[in-house]
C-alpha cells in the first residue's frame, strides 16, 4: 500500500465502496484518508477492524489499527494513539512486513515530537529509515529522509544540500508526487533556516497549494505557518496576517486540535506585532488551553513565548517573567538552544522593569553569549538591546548603552535585517538625547525616518522579487512535470522495448506491443505486417480492442492499400478523417477507423515489414504519439531482424553505442585540449546561471588568453603553440572544482565558470591559475616553453531585479569579464583583473 495517494486515487476508492465494503478496502481508504479526514478515517479503520477481527499477524488488520493510531493523533488523542501503535507495531513484526514497522515507527516519531521526546524522535526517525531501506522502498525511504531533516534541525548545510539532491533524485525516479511535494516543504525550510524568506515563500506556497491533493495535509498547513514567518521576516506584514487567518481556517476546517491551537498563536502573534497586544492576549490564552494537553511540546512552548512577549508590551511584567521562564524550560528539554537565547533575552527585559536590574544583566549576559555560540544573530541583537535597556534603567552612563545599541546596529546590517534599523536607530537617538547629546540624537532621529522610508522601498522591492521567485518557480515546477512525463514515457517504452525484442515471432511481438501501447495512446486496431519478399507481399496479423484477426495477405502492388503504399515508398503515412467525414479505412471484419499511422519496418536498406497503429478518434495523433509509434517500430524491426539474422544484433548494438559516444564526445569537447569546446561550454555556464538564478547563490566566471601566442606559433611552428595549449589545459583542469567547468573557447582563449564564487572567490581562484600555468615548463624537442596568461573576473549574486533569460545573465557576465581581461593585458600582461563590482545576477 502506498504510503500517500492523490485525489484521483482516492476517488476510486469511495466508489469502489459502492458494490461492497470489505475490511481490505475500508483499511486502505482509511489510511489515505487519515490526514484529508481524521475523524472519517477513523470511522472506516473501526468498520474495518470490526469486519476482520484477525490474528496477531495479520498485516491487512495492523494497517487499519496503524490508520487509525495516525487518525487520532491528529485528533489530539495522543495516548490512545501511542497504544494503537504499538499493537499495530507488534502485528507488523509477526507478518515480517517491514514497511509496516517503517509507516509505525513514523507515527511513533511524530507521537514523540508531539511530547516533547527530541531523543525518541530522532530515534523513531532512524528506525524508519532502516526498516524502509530494508523494504527496498525509496519513496518511503526518502520521506523518513525528509522528517529525520526537520527533526534534527538540518545541521551541516552542505551535507542537509546534499542529502536534499539525493531525495530530489529519488523524488523523479519513482515520479511521486508527494514526495516532491514533501521535498518542497523541507527546502523551503532550509531556506528560511538560511534567512532566504524569497526562496522560501513561493515553496511554501507550493506545498500549500499541492499538499492536500497529494495527501500532505499536515504538511501544507506547516507550510503556511511557514509563510506567516516568511512575510513577517519580510516586513510584509499585511501578507504575514492574511497568511496566518487563511491557517487558522485551514485548521479549523481540518479539525486537528493541535494544528487549531499552532495557527491561533500564530494568529495571535501578527495581532501582537499590528499593536493589537490586548486581543492578541485572548487568543493566545485560547490556543494554550487546546495545546495544554502536551505541556512539554514545542507548540505549547512557542504559545507560551508569544503569550510572554504580549503580556510585556502590556507591561504586565510579573506575569509575563512567568510565561518567558516557563517557555524557556520547556526549550532546554528540548535542546532548541537558539530559543532559548530569545527567550533568555525577553525576559531580562521583564526582570529589568520589575526593578531586578542585578539579575536582569545576568540573564540578557548569558543570551548574548548563547545566542552567539549558536549563530543566532536576531537573538543577539534582541540581547544587546535587552543590555541597552537595562543601562539606561539603572541610569549607567548612556555610552554603555549606546556601545549595545551600535554593535546591535553592525550585528543587523551584516546580516541584512534590514526592519529593524529604524527600530535601533530610534533607540540610539533617545539615547543621545538622554546624554544630553542632542546633535547626535537629531542625526539618529533622521537614520531611523530615512530607514523607514527605505524599508517602504525595500517591501516594494520583496513584492517585485517574490513575484519573480513565484514566476521561476512556477516554470521549474512546470519543467519538472514536463521531466516526469517524459521520464514516464521513456521507462514505458524502455519496457515496451523489452517485451518486444523478447519475441521473434510477430504473433508474440504483435500481443507485446499491444499490451504496452494501449498505455501510450489512443489505439483500436493495431497490426503487424511481414514482408514476403519472394511472394512480393505482406502478411498482416492484427488485433482489434484486444481480439486477434484472422492473418491476410496483401500485395505489395495494392494501390488501394496504404499499408502497402508504406513499404513500397519506405516512408510513414499518416491519415486523418475528420469527424462526420468518410472514414480514413474500412477493412473488412474490423470497425471503422479515423485516425491511421503506417510505418515501415526496416532494418538498413531491408524491408522487413509495416507496423499501423489506428483508432475511430478523429485527428488523435500528433507529434508525441508519431514519436512514439517510431520508436516502437524500431523495436518491431529489431525484432524482425532478430527473427532473420539472431547472431548479428549484439554487434549491431555494440558498434552504435561506439559510434554514439564518439559522436557525443566529438560534439562537445575540444580534440586539442581535451576540455569541453565552445558550444558545451556554453550549455553548461547558462545551467549554472539559471541555477544561481534560481537558487539564490552567487557564481563567477574567468576569461583568460593566452599571452604573446602569436610569437610561439611565429618562432617555433603551430606544432609548439598545440602542445603549449594542451599543457595550459592540463594545467586548467588539474586546478579545477569537481563542480567547475573549463572551456576553450577557441584559439588561445579559455573560460572557466565557477558555481558558488563571489567576486572575492572568483579572483583567488584566477590567480591561482596564473600562478600555476606562469610556473610550468613544457619540453618542447629540448627547449622549454614557457607561458602566461591574462585573466578578467566577474561574479553574480543570483538575485537581480525582474526576470533575465540564463543567456542574457550569461552575456553580460562574459563581457564583464572580457573587460576586466583587457585590462589585464593593457596592464601588462600576466595579471588577474576584476571587473569594476560584483554584477548583480
Amino acid at each position: 500500500m502506498r504510503h500517500f495517494a492523490n485525489d484521483e486515487v482516492v476517488a476510486r476508492l469511495e466508489a469502489s465502496l459502492a458494490s461492497g465494503r470489505p475490511a481490505s478496502a475500508l483499511a486502505e481508504l482509511a489510511w489515505h484518508l487519515r490526514q484529508r479526514d481524521s475523524a472519517r478515517a477513523a470511522e472506516l479503520a473501526r468498520e474495518a477492524l470490526a469486519l476482520a477481527p484477525g490474528a496477531p499477524d495479520d498485516g491487512q488488520r495492523a494497517r487499519a489499527v496503524l490508520a487509525l493510531a495516525e487518525s487520532s493523533l491528529h485528533l489530539a488523542r495522543v495516548d490512545e494513539a501511542a497504544s494503537l501503535c504499538e499493537e499495530a507495531g507488534a502485528a507488523f513484526r509477526s507478518a515480517g512486513d517491514a514497511l509496516g514497522r517503517g509507516d509505525c515507527a513514523l507515527v511513533r516519531a511524530r507521537i514523540a515530537e508531539v511530547r516533547g521526546m527530541r531523543d525518541r524522535e530522532l530515534a523513531a526517525h532512524g528506525e524508519a529509515i532502516t526498516a524502509f531501506a530494508a523494504a527496498g522502498d525509496a519513496e518511503r525511504e526518502a520521506h523518513a529522509r525528509l522528517w529525520a531533516l526537520l527533526a534534527s534541525g538540518f545541521g551541516d548545510p552542505h551535507a542537509t544540500a546534499a542529502t536534499l539532491d539525493e531525495i530530489g533524485a529519488a523524488a523523479v525516479a519513482t515520479h511521486s508526487a508527494a514526495l516532491r511535494v514533501h521535498l518542497r516543504f523541507v527546502q523551503g525550510v532550509a531556506a528560511f533556516q538560511r534567512n532566504a524568506f524569497l526562496e522560501a515563500v513561493p515553496a511554501f506556497e507550493a506545498v500549500a497549494a499541492e499538499g492536500p491533493g497529494a495527501g500532505l495535509l499536515e504538511q501544507a498547513f506547516r507550510a503556511e505557518s511557514g509563510l506567516v514567518s516568511a512575510h513577517s521576516n519580510l516586513g510584509d506584514r499585511e501578507s504575514a496576517r492574511q497568511a496566518a487567518e487563511l491557517g487558522l481556517a485551514r485548521a479549523r476546517a481540518l479539525g486537528w486540535p493541535r494544528a487549531i491551537g499552532h495557527a491561533l498563536a500564530n494568529f495571535a502573534r501578527q495581532l501582537s506585532d499590528g499593536g493589537e497586544h490586548e486581543a492578541a492576549v485572548g487568543h493566545l490564552l485560547e490556543a494554550r488551553s487546546i495545546l495544554a494537553d502536551q505541556p512539554r511540546a514545542r507548540g505549547y512552548a512557542i504559545a507560551t513565548y508569544y503569550l510572554g512577549d504580549a503580556c510585556l508590551a502590556l507591561g504586565r511584567n510579573e506575569e509575563a517573567l512567568g510565561h518567558l521562564r516557563q517557555a524557556e524550560g520547556i526549550m532546554r528539554d528540548l535542546g532548541s538552544r537558539p530559543e532559548i537565547a530569545c527567550l533568555q533575552a525577553i525576559g531580562a527585559q521583564a526582570l529589568s522593569r520589575l526593578g531586578r536590574a542585578e539579575e536582569a544583566t545576568r540573564c540578557a549576559g548569558a543570551a548574548l553569549d548563547l545566542a552567539r555560540q549558536t549563530g543566532a544573530r536576531l537573538w543577539e541583537v534582541e540581547a544587546l538591546r535587552s543590555l541597552a535597556e537595562i543601562h539606561a534603567a539603572r541610569g549607567a552612563p548612556a555610552g554603555e548603552s549606546l556601545a549595545c545599541l551600535e554593535q546591535a546596529l553592525a550585528v543587523v546590517e551584516s546580516i541584512g535585517g534590514h526592519h529593524e534599523k529604524a527600530q535601533l536607530y530610534g533607540e540610539i537617538a533617545r539615547a543621545h538625547e538622554r546624554a544630553g547629546d542632542l546633535r547626535s540624537a537629531l542625526a539618529a532621529e533622521r537614520a531611523a525616518h530615512a530607514e523607514d522610508v527605505k524599508e517602504g522601498d525595500r517591501r516594494t522591492l520583496n513584492r517585485l522579487l517574490l513575484a519573480r521567485e513565484r514566476h521561476e518557480a512556477e516554470k521549474a515546477l512546470e519543467r519538472a512535470r514536463s521531466l516526469e512525463t517524459s521520464l514516464e514515457t521513456l521507462e514505458q517504452l524502455r519496457q515496451v522495448g523489452q517485451d518486444i525484442t523478447a519475441h521473434l515471432d510477430a504473433a508474440g511481438m504483435l500481443r507485446a506491443i499491444d499490451r504496452h501501447l494501449a498505455r501510450l495512446a489512443d489505439v483500436t486496431f493495431l497490426a503487424v505486417l511481414v514482408f514476403d519478399a519472394a511472394g512480393a507481399r505482406l502478411r498482416r496479423s492484427g488485433i482489434e480492442r484486444g481480439r486477434e484477426l484472422p492473418e491476410r495477405d496483401i500485395a505489395l502492388a495494392d494501390l488501394d492499400s496504404y499499408a502497402a503504399q508504406a513499404a513500397r515508398e519506405r516512408r510513414e503515412i499518416h491519415v486523418d478523417a475528420p469527424e462526420g467525414g468518410r472514414p480514413a479505412s474500412r477493412i473488412p471484419g474490423t470497425q471503422v477507423t479515423r485516425s491511421l499511422w503506417f510505418g515501415p519496418l526496416c532494418a538498413g536498406e531491408e524491408l522487413l515489414g509495416v507496423l499501423t497503429v489506428q483508432t475511430d478518434t478523429p485527428r488523435a495523433y500528433g507529434e508525441r504519439e508519431k514519436l512514439v509509434f517510431r520508436t516502437v517500430s524500431g523495436y518491431a524491426a529489431v525484432a524482425l531482424a532478430n527473427a532473420r539474422t539472431h547472431g548479428e544484433l549484439e554487434t549491431k548494438h555494440r558498434h552504435l553505442i561506439g559510434t554514439e559516444a564518439r559522436m557525443r564526445l566529438l560534439a562537445t569537447t575540444d580534440p586539442l585540449s581535451g576540455l569541453a569546446n565552445r558550444r558545451r561550454f556554453l550549455e553548461a555556464a547558462e545551467s549554472e546561471v539559471a541555477r544561481a538564478a534560481r537558487y539564490g547563490g552567487a557564481i563567477g566566471l574567468v576569461m583568460a588568453d593566452l599571452d604573446h601566442f602569436k610569437a610561439v606559433n611565429d618562432s617555433l611552428g603551430h606544432g609548439a603553440g598545440d602542445h603549449l595549449i594542451a599543457a595550459i589545459a592540463g594545467v586548467l583542469r588539474a586546478q579545477q572544482r569537481p563542480h567547475d567547468v573549463t572551456g576553450r573557447l577557441g584559439g588561445d582563449e579559455f573560460a572557466i565558470v565557477l558555481p558558488g564564487a563571489d567576486l572575492e572567490a572568483t579572483a583567488a581562484a584566477a590567480e591561482r591559475l596564473r600562478a600555476a600555468v606562469a610556473g610550468m615548463r613544457v619540453d618542447w624537442h629540448g627547449e622549454a616553453l614557457t607561458a602566461t596568461l591574462s585573466m578578467g573576473c566577474a561574479s553574480a549574486s543570483g538575485r537581480r531585479q525582474g526576470a533575465a533569460d540564463p543567456a542574457d545573465e550569461l552575456g553580460r557576465l562574459m563581457r564583464a569579464a572580457d573587460a576586466a581581461l583587457y585590462e589585464a593585458k593593457r596592464g601588462g600582461r600576466n595579471l588577474v583583473c576584476r571587473a569594476a563590482a560584483p554584477q548583480p545576477g
